[in-house]
């Protein structure tokens, strides 16, 4: 018995591509296939040989790396868009002199983001020391430089602790070359 559940999802109740109406269809559709091993159980699985399991992990992958270039690619079009129109917006909010825009349709507001970047460390650094101003920075620690830490002196660092997942990855095979 395994501590995975997988019976909470159930593959053929996913609809893959949505139904609209009221809406001019394109006529292309995404290139989402259902594969056989997206459809099968914890079970299923249990009675396959290694080699087809790592197979069936391969062309999972595969399919998701194929899948998520599509949605990639879309989701870039879409956006670039929606950005464009958002200029249009706020072009015409400038022209009309307003802060927003009401209608049947929706509102359309302008939005200020306000970013900030860092472009000399060490004098933010002295800064931060100086004035105990510590929230300027965000709570996380750089796993690499942790794992330098602790492979240097065999210790962590205080206050930080390590987890440990292990996991089997999946590679395709190696084609060697002939030497001639």
């Amino acid at each position: 018995m395994s501590d995975f559940d997988d019976s909470g999802f159930d593959e053929e109740d996913v609809e893959y591509f949505s139904e609209l109406s009221d809406f001019d269809d394109t006529g292309k559709r995404p290139k989402f296939y259902r594969t056989p091993e997206s459809t099968m159980t914890f079970e299923n699985f249990q009675d396959m040989k290694v080699d087809e399991l790592i197979q069936a992990y391969r062309d999972l992958r595969d399919q998701l790396g194929t899948d998520r270039k599509g949605y990639k690619a879309r989701e870039a079009h879409m956006k670039g868009k929606m950005q464009t129109i958002s200029m249009v917006l706020r072009d015409r909010g400038d022209v009309a002199g307003v802060e927003s825009f009401r209608t049947d349709a929706g509102t359309a507001y302008r939005n200020v983001k306000v970013k900030y970047t860092v472009l000399d460390w060490p004098q933010t650094v002295e800064y931060v020391k100086q004035t105990n101003n510590f929230q300027i920075l965000q709570k996380r620690v750089s796993p690499n430089a942790v794992r330098e830490i602790e492979t240097e002196t065999g210790v962590m660092p205080p206050g930080i602790d390590k987890l440990v997942e292990v996991e089997f990855a999946v590679r395709s095979p190696t084609v060697r070359k002939s030497k001639p």
